[in-house]
């Protein structure tokens, strides 16, 4: 044997099987992490499960209460919508409450996990099985938020979500189609009358100077008046932790159900004061006094959403984009913050005017996240973030220089695609290589016509290849219908007869599947291009 031949490893089972269990064991943390709530039944639901820290006061049926139980038990999704403080979460949890045995739900919270990571595991009951998905609006901002919703489609398990009736809801119905998921199922939550709302406070016992009323019912019982009062009262150090607090809620840079950890907290302060340490003995006496933050987990605080927005103010003026680059300076060597920080600024720029510059922010973020996990020691963490680059390259090619941004584009799902092998991540390869086709399309547009045509035929068939595709028929769909687009633009370059009747086939095969997931809309839509087109061939014949 020459002395260059490396002697073979034998196979350790020991060893192996030690590997399997590791990999399982971190799977449950993350899954752990992931969840309020594994799947229960309706009547063991308890108000902290959906409610958290909120005041739990005696319910008043309303009537929207009748309808959310007849549309779960017609198997509909559900969105209920309506302003903060409304009693949107209160709705559902009554509700679900008191269809007991009738119902299993399982509460996810929005952390950002790769798909195989969430614990979506089959419930094997007979009951009906539905999604808590509470504020909407946080669970669409997720990289993964579209493969999780083709689990629970795929899986047959219903949504109960919420969100609020402004520009959560305007963002939501960017990200997604809200008529695919809830068709016309969404509840609306009124207001109530300034009388009813005295009245409640009256038999509740509180104070009407306490209450700032907005019109919701959840006003009253907020006591957002004395709350203000009370932050007023707060020395400069309370209230600059607060401050800190509040930039890190507009970046979204906060786990489950608003919980700040010390460690974020402290790194905006030392930002801030170099050469200070915050002294966390004496600023949380005062402000668990204040009754506006409680500490329920060790070393996190926990701050409700309605005060953040409503009694905390910034000293200078800083928008939302001005602090999202901040923290990105700020949190320059955290992973798992800067992905965020891109999620959140790539989501805002569908609703606010300064689109490019959101977008422009995610970028940086995304950048230097990848710095921080590069793809010899973190592919997956490497390839997720890719993606969502490509995301962001893509929608401001729609703003500013088209060419160069879409050529990034498909540049940064290509890098995903090193990473996401069709043996390995089925439907991460077909949803990038559908990215890379939507990409080039649009390049076709300002540019090569025929060559970047062909290549977004080519990257279109690739991702129809991925058999699991068929399991998330949405998805499945959507890429036949995209390739049936590639193939109309085709026929006005070369060839119409023949690239006409490959486009009639895949809107062929996008129409039965549309039909088959009962989503009308999107037939019709894709049953008016098949029309166009096979009257297109019957004139050439």
């Amino acid at each position: 044997m020459s002395g260059d031949t490396k002697e073979s490893v034998p196979f350790s089972r020991v060893k192996f099987l030690y590997g399997l269990y590791d990999k399982y064991s971190e799977r449950k943390k993350k899954q752990k992490k992931s969840l309020t709530r594994k799947w229960i039944s309706g009547a063991r639901l308890e108000p902290n499960d959906m409610l958290g820290d909120r005041p739990y006061c005696k319910y008043r049926p309303r009537e929207e209460d009748e309808i959310l139980r007849n549309l779960l038990l017609e198997d509909k999704s559900v969105l209920i919508r309506g302003n903060a403080l409304a009693g949107k979460t209160r709705t559902a949890f009554e509700v679900l409450k008191s269809m007991g045995s009738l119902v299993d739900v399982i509460i996810p919270l929005p952390e950002d996990l790769d798909s195989g990571d969430y614990p979506f595991a089959d419930n094997y009951g007979m009951n009906i099985e539905i999604v808590i998905l509470d504020d909407l609006d946080r669970f669409v901002g997720m990289s993964s938020f579209g493969k999780i919703m083709d689990m629970i489609k795929a899986k047959h398990f219903l949504i109960v979500a919420t969100c609020q009736s402004d520009e959560k809801l305007e963002l939501v119905s960017k990200k997604v189609d809200i008529g695919t998921i809830f068709g016309n199922n969404i509840i609306d939550i009124g207001l109530i009358s300034k009388d009813e709302a005295q009245r409640i406070g009256e038999r509740e016992d509180i104070k009407w100077e306490y209450i700032d009323f907005d019109g919701t019912l959840g006003s009253v019982f907020m006591k957002l008046h004395e709350m203000r009062r009370r932050y007023d009262a707060l020395m400069e150090r309370e209230k600059e932790l607060l401050r800190i607090i509040k930039k890190l809620h507009m970046c979204g840079i906060y786990e489950g159900n608003h919980l700040f950890p010390y460690a974020l907290i402290e790194t905006v302060y030392t930002k801030d004061h170099p050469d200070a340490e915050l002294e966390w003995e004496h600023v949380l006496g005062p402000l668990k006094g204040s009754e506006l933050v409680s500490v329920r987990d060790q070393n996190k605080i926990h701050f409700e959403e309605v005060y953040l927005e409503k009694i905390v103010k910034l000293n200078e003026t800083a928008s939302k984009l001005l602090v999202l680059n901040e923290m990105v300076d700020t949190f320059s060597l955290n992973y798992a913050v800067l992905t965020g920080i891109g999620n959140e600024a790539s989501s805002y720029s569908l609703v606010r005017v300064q689109k490019a510059e959101f977008l422009k922010a995610a970028v940086k973020a995304y950048e230097q996240a990848l710095r921080l996990r590069p793809p010899e020691e973190f592919p997956l963490d490497h390839a997720m973030v890719q993606s969502s680059l490509g995301f962001a390259y893509r929608d401001m090619a729609a703003v500013e220089e088209r060419k160069p941004n879409l050529e990034k584009a498909i540049i940064a799902h290509e890098n995903a695609l090193k990473v996401y092998t069709l043996d390995e991540f089925p439907m991460d390869h077909a949803m990038n290589w559908n990215n890379v086709g939507l990409a080039y399309s649009d390049l076709a547009a300002v540019d090569e016509r025929k060559k970047n045509l062909e290549k977004a035929i080519g990257a279109y068939e690739e991702a129809i290849k991925a058999r699991t595709l068929k399991e998330f028929s949405l998805q499945y769909a959507m890429a036949w219908k995209n390739l049936g687009m590639a193939y109309t633009c085709m026929a006005d370059v070369e060839d119409m007869n023949n690239n006409l009747e490959k486009a009639a086939k895949s809107y062929g095969e996008a129409l039965e599947t549309f039909e088959n997931l009962k989503l009308p809309h999107h037939a019709e839509i894709v049953k008016n291009d098949l029309v166009v087109i096979l009257r297109e061939l019957r004139q050439e014949d």
